[in-house]
């Protein structure tokens, strides 16, 4: 898939507030299911994360390396 949810998190702030929050992302997370070959398949790849508000209000995006 193009785009897929891998974490979810709602936080309540308010104007002008902010706060860090963390989630763990790990690399059998970024596996999806390869119908050709049958198997799960985590490629090495750099993958693009994205933040935001929505699929349609993406707030942050960051480059990552895939660790296995």
């Amino acid at each position: 898939p193009i785009k897929e949810l891998k974490g979810f998190r709602r936080i309540a702030l308010q104007p002008g507030e902010t706060k860090t929050v963390s989630m763990e992302l790990r690399a059998d997370d970024l596996r999806y299911w390869n119908a050709e070959r049958h198997q799960w398949v985590l490629e090495n790849e750099p993958v693009q994360i994205q933040l935001g508000a929505s699929s349609a209000d993406i707030r942050l995006t960051k480059m990552v390396g895939v660790a296995n």
